[in-house]
């Protein structure tokens, strides 16, 4: 079920970054597509909610790993075209996915969840610094 529901969210967030026209978009349309899937689907919310410790430990396994490269290879694709500034894809795709996981968490703690105000404030911690680290 786990490697299901990171499939889905990876194909829903990759799409929501790459039609992204600005780096704000690129940052927050990831971000909320992440906190909405947490938010829409029951059966992920539950289970982020119980397991959460044991997701964490598991960001080695392929299907988790994933979402991170994945986001490495748009990081590179949207620095081609000019959204994001030139930035170690690896290190910003490391970073955006340990706190996409840590507010999803902080989120679904919350009743109801609150996905909008997740995605604010991981979009505004990072794009504080993601533009610095281009200079």
């Amino acid at each position: 079920m786990l490697e299901e529901s990171a499939e889905k969210v990876r194909a829903r967030v990759q799409t929501a970054r790459r039609e992204a026209q600005s780096l704000e978009e690129f940052v927050a349309a990831g971000y909320r597509e992440y906190c909405s899937f947490l938010a829409d689907d029951p059966a992920a919310f539950a289970l982020m909610r119980r397991n959460s410790g044991t997701i964490r430990a598991m960001f080695d396994e392929p299907f988790l790993g994933a979402g991170i490269d994945e986001l490495a290879t748009d990081l590179r694709s949207a620095m081609k075209i000019g959204i994001v500034p030139n930035v170690n894809a690896d290190y910003v795709a490391a970073a955006v996915v340990g706190a996409a996981l840590e507010v999803g968490v902080a989120m679904i703690q919350r009743e109801p969840p609150d996905v909008e105000g997740a995605t604010r404030v991981a979009t505004r911690l990072f794009l504080g610094d993601i533009e610095r680290l281009g200079a």
